[in-house]
């Protein structure tokens, strides 16, 4: 059996055309997947930035610090650091190697529906002001399975008032409120 030609130019139209519309379809879907893994990534990094600000930092609860509105790079755990690696000891390998890469986190813009509510946000360059409080956080490193986080947070109230740590958070399970695993301070002044 023979198919003319004009029959297998429709057949090859209506098979792009589906191919197309099932692309598109995918897309769609991941797009929708997308938008709801970035929101619970927004809700998940929310209740591990209440964990980070609800540390003090030289004297001050973190959240009654100013959040500027950009992430910082996390150091690496590696390098001159006196402490380095050690310091982790019991934090979960896959945090430890994540921080130890060169820039772990990307500078990316920090937003409202990424802390707890009532945190005021701050431009960066309020870090200029030497009489300005504030604090900076990294982007959330999470393991895999959701279960650990890792944060960083740098706090400034002033003239030899600054202190900057890790915060490793952890929850049971992906319902579990985040609850402060260890902080490990960087340095303090």
């Amino acid at each position: 059996m023979q198919i003319s030609n004009s029959v297998q130019t429709e057949l090859r139209t209506l098979s792009f055309a589906l191919a197309a519309a099932l692309i598109v379809a995918s897309g769609a879907v991941s797009g929708d997947t997308q938008d709801a893994a970035a929101a619970k990534r927004s809700q998940d990094g929310a209740g591990v930035y209440r964990v980070a600000l609800e540390q003090r930092y030289h004297g001050g609860v973190g959240s009654r610090f100013p959040v500027t509105d950009i992430a910082i790079a996390m150091p690496r755990l590696t390098g001159a650091w006196s402490k380095g690696l050690g310091a982790f000891e019991g934090v979960p390998a896959e945090l430890r190697g994540m921080a130890s890469q060169q820039t772990p986190a990307a500078l990316l813009p920090i937003e409202a529906s990424m802390l707890p509510p009532g945190v005021r946000i701050v431009p960066a360059a309020t870090k200029a002001d030497p009489k300005a409080s504030w604090i900076s956080v990294s982007q959330v490193l999470y393991t895999r399975d959701g279960l650990d986080a890792l944060v960083y947070a740098d706090a400034y109230c002033g003239s030899l008032c600054a202190e900057d740590a890790y915060v490793w958070v952890h929850r049971e399970t992906h319902s579990s409120p985040w609850r402060l695993a260890r902080r490990i301070t960087r340095r303090v002044s």
